[in-house]
């Protein structure tokens, strides 16, 4: 796991250039105990901004060419955390062309395999775009996935208005 190998990190730098060649301490000057903890807190309030505003993170999702050749485009996708809010994506999909039936999504392991699925039915006019949410089932272990797709459902009819 990267975070604990980046604090551990970021805390001795923190301390090495905030502590060293300070020499010996001056006369009402804090202990180097003292600057080293507020410096470390510093940094880490700092980090754990840092992680808080990364925690929407923004997850891999590919349209397939169908959707594309239909007009069909995407922007940001965000993964709902896989707790207690759901497992699954939020993406942004813009139509230059009016679309209306079922989307299907998968979720797939990094080894290519599909570890989930789940199907979302839209509708879009032309030059129209919305934020379209993909629930997975709760058994789906959403730390396994390394990317979403999005291509149309094969149950269900996808009409392109002309």
């Amino acid at each position: 796991m990267r975070v604990p190998v980046t604090l551990c990190c970021a805390l001795c730098a923190t301390l090495m250039v905030s502590c060293c060649g300070e020499g010996q301490k001056a006369k009402g000057e804090e202990s180097l105990a003292r600057r080293a903890g507020s410096k470390v807190g510093e940094t880490w309030t700092q980090f754990a901004s840092g992680v808080g505003a990364g925690v929407a993170l923004t997850v891999p999702v590919e349209l397939s060419e169908e959707l594309r050749d239909r007009g069909l485009t995407k922007t940001v996708a965000r993964s709902l955390g896989g707790d207690a809010r759901g497992k699954g994506f939020t993406v942004y999909l813009i139509a230059a062309k009016a679309l209306t039936g079922d989307l299907v999504a998968r979720a797939f392991d990094k080894e290519g395999q599909e570890i989930g699925r789940t199907r979302v039915r839209i509708e879009l006019a032309a030059d129209d775009a919305k934020y379209v949410t993909f629930s997975f089932d709760p058994e789906m272990d959403a730390n396994l996935v390394a990317k979403y797709a999005i291509s149309l459902s094969r149950r269900g009819a996808m009409a392109e208005a002309r």
